[in-house]
């Protein structure tokens, strides 16, 4: 898919900020990496928002502007392979990444489009990840094994409703789970390696001291992904903020057309360079205020 010129902007953009932000992160400067990459990429200065998720690391979030039927999924493709060569190099294009939408159609809209692979959003991932990529929903990650994890980018696409987490009884996403689930924790009878993981990662819910449970929300703790908030406008609560951070997120990328002061906007795409583009079809008035 042939990209718009306001696109490529954005992912020159996008591609400097991440650029810099692991290069200050490299030479060990996680105080003013955001800064220093937010210059880079934006030539302006701004009092941007600083966020950490629940293991008390740097969570760099940002936004990115652009109207409806600016191509944002496609932007999101493209932005998730920006990701994994940079910040997420690491990680070899393998892992677990989420993708939150905020609700039912819009869901079964982003669902059918990445699993099918002649679409061209789909393609646009592949491109841009270059390796195998797995779509998931809730309900199916039972079946996702340790070496499909290490092997694919695994995307799991969940309804920002069905992340929030109001208890830890209510929501299936925390409870105890079979499946292949149980094989990316250690054995039940290896307390010391249970107690392990939970120093490296002290916000799993434990079944006791010395065992933790085997929950879809753990292992997206153990995972720590990045994030595709999809109209991240609308997860500006209290709770979603909350359960965002305490999945470990790595980094947050949020697609708005209205986003709220606290977002921190990286690149902003205007009605009028949609209209150049031919990509509004019917009349419109713009007007700019001074």
């Amino acid at each position: 898919m042939e990209l718009k010129r306001f696109q490529e902007r954005v992912l020159k953009t996008t591609r400097a900020f991440l650029d810099r932000y692991g290069a200050e992160l490299a030479k060990g400067n996680e105080k003013y990496a955001f800064r220093e990459a937010w210059e880079t990429a934006t030539g302006r200065e701004m009092g941007f928002f600083k966020h950490r998720n629940a293991l008390g690391r740097e969570m760099p979030t940002f936004c990115i502007k652009v109207p409806t039927g600016g191509g944002k999924t496609l932007l999101a493709t493209q932005i998730m392979g920006q990701i994994y060569a940079t910040l997420l190099r690491a990680r070899n294009g393998g892992g677990l990444a989420l993708w939150i939408v905020p609700g039912d159609q819009i869901y079964k809209d982003t669902l059918k489009r990445l699993r099918d692979r002649r679409d061209p959003y789909r393609e646009s991932l592949e491109f841009a990840v270059g390796r195998r990529i797995e779509i998931w929903e809730k309900h199916e990650v039972a079946r996702l094994t340790p070496a499909q994890l290490a092997e694919n980018l695994n995307i799991l696409i969940l309804k920002l409703a069905s992340a929030n987490r109001e208890t830890k009884e209510q929501l299936k996403i925390f409870q105890d789970s079979g499946g292949n689930i149980v094989f990316h924790f250690p054995p039940e009878d290896d307390t010391g390696a249970h107690r392990k993981l939970k120093q490296r990662v002290s916000n799993l819910d434990m079944i006791s001291e010395g065992l933790a449970k085997t929950s879809l929300g753990n292992l997206i703790r153990l995972c720590e992904p990045p994030v595709i908030l999809d109209e991240g406008h609308k997860a500006y609560s209290e709770l979603a903020r909350k359960t965002l951070e305490g999945f470990n997120c790595s980094v947050i990328v949020e697609l708005s057309a209205t986003p709220p002061k606290e977002s921190n906007v990286l690149c902003r795409v205007t009605g009028a360079e949609l209209l150049e583009e031919e990509m509004i079809k019917l009349p419109i008035n713009i007007a700019t205020s001074v």
